[in-house]
């Protein structure tokens, strides 16, 4: 009984999220937030890379379990010319929420940007149909109400799973831009920070889509590796917006 167990921590953490932004519930919910675009549906495509030849990249961040390793994501891009995508699940609400007011400032300056990551973390696959849905829409609910802009149309499918089932449902909803990935950290449970210097120092190249994660601190004693290698190899880390010439404002 996903749906009604689900239910209940949602409305739960939408409005702790309303109450952290300072906000009253009621009323409409977090789409009368001003400037929040309504959806486009279409048909949703999925990406593994950035198109063409480029130096630019964008790096992912997923998940957020661990509070140490997503703060000290927040302040490598605060503090450097690294800007992150990071993929946000209510599962994990009270680490961003904790996190909202830094992350909000870095989203208005283009430094940062939040991809919808669904609402339970599980996978889409085995769910019917108005179950995929609420997973997308309740956490897009949750992502207005805690940094007050939209994450369409960009969804990152939980564990990497899609079909085009999935897609379907998600092009209906506005979230027409499927966000996979071109190579993973492999770092969603701990790895030991020699091993993560080694990928890290093997995957970051141009035009790719680095998948990493905030569920463990020992990635943060590896950003030395990342912002020398992407010196080295002259690489420009932006948002998807930026990257792909899309905008909050549209959505």
């Amino acid at each position: 009984m996903i749906q009604a167990a689900t239910f209940t921590r949602r409305s739960l953490l939408v409005l702790g999220a309303l109450a952290a932004a300072g906000c009253r519930a009621g009323g409409d919910g977090p789409a009368s937030y001003p400037g929040i675009p309504a959806p486009h549906p279409g048909r949703a495509r999925s990406f593994t890379r950035l198109p063409g030849h480029t130096n630019n990249l964008v790096w992912t961040v997923d998940d957020g379990a661990d509070l140490e390793s997503l703060t000290a994501y927040v302040a490598l891009c605060e503090s450097s010319d690294i800007a992150l995508t990071f993929c946000a699940t209510a599962k994990f609400a009270e680490n961003w929420i904790s996190l909202a007011g830094r992350l909000k400032a870095l989203i208005t300056a283009g430094k940062a940007q939040v991809v919808n990551h669904c609402y339970d973390h599980i996978s889409l696959r085995p769910l019917k149909a108005q179950q995929v849905a609420d997973q997308i829409r309740w956490n897009e609910d949750w992502i207005q109400s805690t940094f007050q802009v939209t994450s369409r149309p960009y969804l990152r499918p939980p564990l990497g799973h899609y079909d085009g089932r999935i897609g379907e449902i998600a092009g209906g909803l506005g979230f027409t831009r499927v966000v996979l990935w071109t190579d993973s950290l492999n770092d969603s449970a701990p790895v030991r920070p020699s091993i993560l210097r080694e990928r890290i120092s093997k995957m970051t190249r141009p035009g790719s889509i680095i998948l990493g994660h905030a569920n463990a601190p020992s990635i943060v004693e590896c950003f030395d590796t990342v912002r020398t290698v992407i010196a080295q190899q002259q690489l420009k880390p932006l948002t998807l917006d930026a990257a792909l010439g899309t905008s909050r404002a549209e959505g």
